[in-house]
């Protein structure tokens, strides 16, 4: 009795909380009228891991090793692809309407597809959210030609999996959903879930989660921006800032030692250091004490990469100056050259030396080849 009185109450703690707002809930006329510094702040987690895999989609490979157990060549070719489908609904009785729908991510690596949908929070309709998805997925990039002699059609759902970023309460059991069909078979649809916090900094290092990175201050998330009974925020307890800058440190450490090993690049580092800082100055929005001591802390990293900005954009001057100044000394070795070849053949045309001698005599003293020796002839006897 007493377990089901702890069920009933946690059910109606979830029937109040404040629902969750996704992206793809919200209609299209309102998301074209928020300005991209609002979408930014309603979908800033999910900005940056789309961001990660726009300009790094390699990153993704670790990824899909840890959880789909399935592990691709560095050079594999992955690309994002389009997560937007046009879907019939009933808005209101009677009333039908085009809806869009967006999926969070959505990649092809080799011939395979992959689905992740980036979530903050549980949400009961995930699962047939995930379904919908994967079946309009499947419909525009699953379908394969029926061979010749084959009187079936073969369409392929991707490998999808949900991603959460925060701590999310019970969600294994919020993952299934089972199907039946009319023939009284059933199927167990059970996307896989990777729950970030659940990884420490050592773990993201050894498995090369690298992309996880930005995600990780999400963790002290409960502890910022609390308010006592009297409605007044609380101060961030000492203890949770020190964890804090921590972990920031430690992120900032797997970055470069990852980079040091050759397992990332130095765009992907760079990149993945400022996706870190964009995380902490969301996070500690309201945390101006604190966010100053985070930013402080991450600005000689910050300093280190411009002052390395700045060493190649001047290696870069220096040889593109270099490179001027050896064009221009090749074009006037190569006017000096044509020069003396005009002479050449002046000279051996005045004292009456054959044109054929002339041109034996161009390829060996100025290495001309034969067709060389001729446009010269041509031009000049």
């Amino acid at each position: 009795m007493e377990e089901r009185q702890k069920k009933n109450e946690e059910e109606r703690q979830d029937a109040v909380k404040e629902p969750v707002i996704y992206q793809d809930m919200l209609p299209q006329e309102v998301l074209e009228q928020l300005t991209p510094e609002v979408r930014r702040q309603f979908f800033i987690w999910d900005e940056i891991f789309k961001r990660e895999l726009e300009v790094h989609p390699w990153l993704v490979l670790p990824l899909i090793k840890e959880v789909f157990h399935k592990a691709y060549p560095v050079d594999v070719k992955a690309r994002l692809l389009s997560t937007e489908y046009v879907v019939d609904r009933v808005q209101e009785v009677s009333v039908r309407a085009l809806n869009s729908i967006h999926a969070d991510i959505l990649l092809k690596v080799g011939r395979d597809l992959y689905h992740f949908e980036c979530q903050m929070e549980k949400n009961r309709d995930m699962v047939l959210r995930m379904l919908e998805y994967d079946m309009n997925i499947a419909f525009v990039h699953g379908r394969k030609e029926r061979s010749s002699g084959n009187a079936v059609d073969d369409i392929e759902l991707p490998k999808s999996a949900v991603i959460y970023l925060n701590y999310p309460e019970r969600t294994k059991e919020d993952g299934n959903l089972r199907i039946r069909f009319s023939d009284g078979s059933t199927y167990l649809y059970q996307p896989p879930v990777l729950k970030v916090q659940e990884y420490t900094p050592e773990m993201i290092e050894e498995k090369h989660l690298n992309m996880l990175i930005p995600f990780l201050p999400i963790r002290f998330k409960k502890n910022i921006g609390r308010k006592g009974s009297d409605g007044q925020k609380k101060a961030v307890p000492e203890t949770v800032r020190k964890e804090l800058t921590d972990l920031i440190h430690k992120c900032m450490m797997i970055v470069y030692r990852e980079k040091e090993n050759g397992t990332l690049t130095e765009s992907a580092r760079i990149n993945l250091l400022d996706f870190l800082s964009r995380s902490c100055d969301y996070l500690l929005r309201d945390e101006p004490e604190l966010h100053m001591e985070v930013r402080k802390m991450m600005e000689p990293a910050f300093k280190l990469l411009m002052e390395e900005k700045e060493e190649l954009e001047s290696k870069n001057e220096e040889l593109k100056e270099k490179s001027e100044n050896l064009f221009g000394e090749n074009t006037q070795l190569k006017i000096k050259i044509e020069k003396s070849i005009r002479n050449s053949i002046e000279k051996n045309k005045a004292d009456h030396i054959e044109i054929e001698q002339t041109k034996e005599l161009l390829e060996t003293i100025f290495s001309l080849t034969e067709l060389e020796a001729e446009e010269m002839l041509a031009k000049y006897w």
